[in-house]
């Protein structure tokens, strides 16, 4: 179907062609392959022979592997220096380490991390020599990317130096300089979760990891509103009550609790209720499961009574389903079903199959 029988290679828009027709064929619905190529599928191998180059559409998007794409080096080979997401990674693993925030790390507290790479101690020993560690003294921020670096060469299987490379020696200098970013810093710098929680611990905005919040946040009503529609499927605008019983039940909290947590949210005897109702019952629940494991109220607070009111003059649960740069929200965002075949590849489709590809 793709016209590639008996040829000894083919291009990117044939690759297409049979990727997802594989994918229509998997599908829950597994339709019947067709006799000649759909007319649909044949336009779109069309438009990819005067598309941009392959990886050209494989660099586009915001996930991790379009990231990796846009690259100058391949995954898996190591750099002669670490990238700024790399540098950003490691001084979140500095900022977990350095417990005392006095810039440095103590030679038990490093060389618990770099025992978790699985290389061997002698290995991990000439490491921290390359980068200057003392034998029982402490590690610099600079010096603690200098070694993370390393071991990540290694564990890429490129032998390591007899003595630092210039390029790693003036990178580890320029972390130290004055005018550098201190780890907190490029710890709370980027665009994921552990980005955010960094900068969470510096700003009111967000309390920290695992501490329960007096309203949901943005993202947590976007994620209330996906699972709403998908218990939702005929977009009424309201659950049964057993439906969100069901769910509730899944916390793990007891009967009693659940039930006052209904009757907060004023759905007590009740056959069904919309989506405001919905998050606070949620928002309630996660903030018992938190590690605090506050009381519930005895009444509602006002904070989340305005919340719940605000909701009800928001925008459709769809649209805010449909916001956000997640997964999750993408399928929103789509047309088409997950798990339905469409009849051409999507654009996240094509960029997906140009990585592969």
């Amino acid at each position: 179907l793709a016209g590639i029988s008996g040829r000894d290679s083919a291009g990117f828009p044939e690759f297409v062609a049979v990727m997802h027709l594989i994918r229509c064929v998997r599908s829950p619905q597994q339709p019947p392959l067709p006799a000649s190529l759909p007319s649909d599928l044949a336009e779109c191998m069309s438009s990819l022979r005067q598309a941009p180059p392959v990886d050209d559409l494989a660099s586009r998007g915001s996930s991790r592997s379009a990231s990796r794409s846009r690259s100058p080096t391949p995954r898996g080979v190591a750099r002669d220096v670490p990238s700024e997401r790399d540098c950003r990674k490691y001084a979140r693993l500095f900022q977990l380490t350095d417990g005392d925030r006095d810039g440095s790390i103590s030679r038990s507290e490093y060389m618990g991390v770099f025992g978790r790479s699985g290389l061997g101690q002698s290995m991990v020993a000439q490491i921290c020599e390359l980068v200057g560690a003392e034998p029982a003294g402490r590690l610099t921020f600079g010096q603690f990317v200098g070694a993370m670096h390393l071991i990540n060469w290694s564990l890429a299987g490129r032998p390591l130096p007899l003595a630092l490379p210039p390029d790693l020696l003036n990178y580890i200098s320029s972390l130290g300089a004055p005018s550098a970013a201190s780890p907190a810093d490029l710890a709370s710098q980027g665009s994921s979760r552990s980005a955010s929680r960094s900068r969470g611990g510096s700003s009111s905005r967000s309390p920290s990891r695992g501490r329960d919040r007096d309203v949901p946040s943005a993202r947590d009503i976007r994620k209330y509103a996906r699972l709403f529609l998908r218990e939702d499927p005929n977009r009424h605008g309201q659950l049964p009550i057993g439906t969100m019983r069901a769910l509730a039940g899944r916390s793990g909290l007891g009967g009693n609790q659940l039930s006052q947590i209904f009757g907060l949210a004023g759905i007590s005897g009740r056959d069904s209720a919309g989506f405001p109702e919905f998050v606070a019952v949620m928002h309630l629940i996660r903030c018992v499961r938190s590690p605090q494991q506050p009381p519930l109220p005895a009444s509602l607070p006002s904070d989340l009574a305005e919340c719940m009111s605000s909701l009800r003059q928001a925008p459709p649960v769809d649209d805010l389903a449909s916001r956000g740069s997640s997964r999750s929200a993408s399928r929103s965002r789509s047309p088409t079903p997950r798990g339905v075949a469409r009849d051409v590849p999507s654009e996240r489709d094509c960029r997906k199959y140009a990585r592969l590809f």
